[in-house]
């Protein structure tokens, strides 16, 4: 990285020299896109509001309406499931079939699947129950095996 570069970057992301304080970027991002202000960030860092709005900068473009991104993560899956249907409807439009491949449009659909199963919670790999438990049967069989043989040892040094 060159210095200009890393100079940048620290003029950017920190407070201002003269501060001595050092914003969690990450944490004010966070905070701003929950929609505390710009005032109470500062507040919380002990740092200006100016120092603040220096350091989440690069973020503007992203930061211009908190509300629409606050309602967007409240019902992201949802959202993706609007996406997903969409994406179904111009798999079937033969107009737009001529244009993309269907494989296109499956793998698509296919990855919008995984990111809400991610967003509920859910499970994004099918399991194999039998080999789980299998393998719980076994850690806890050596388990009681150590167990014993641990209560061997003290007996013995006892």
């Amino acid at each position: 990285m060159s210095q200009g570069f890393a100079h940048t970057l620290d003029r950017t992301y920190n407070a201002p020299q003269h501060q001595h304080r050092k914003i969690d970027v990450a944490q004010a991002l966070k905070m701003r896109l929950k929609g505390f202000t710009y005032q109470a960030i500062a507040d919380k860092f002990g740092v200006r509001k100016q120092a603040v709005c220096a350091s989440l900068k690069a973020f503007t473009s992203v930061l211009q309406d908190t509300g629409r991104t606050l309602a967007y993560v409240d019902c992201k899956a949802e959202v993706l499931d609007a996406v997903e249907a969409r994406m179904v409807s111009e798999m079937v439009d033969p107009g737009k079939l001529e244009k993309a491949s269907v494989n296109n449009l499956a793998y698509a659909i296919s990855q919008l699947d995984h990111i809400k199963r991610l967003e509920r919670g859910q499970s994004t790999e099918n399991l194999d129950v039998m080999a789980v438990s299998a393998s719980l049967e076994s850690i806890q069989d050596n388990l009681k095996a150590l167990r014993l043989a641990k209560a061997r040892l003290v007996s013995k040094s006892g």
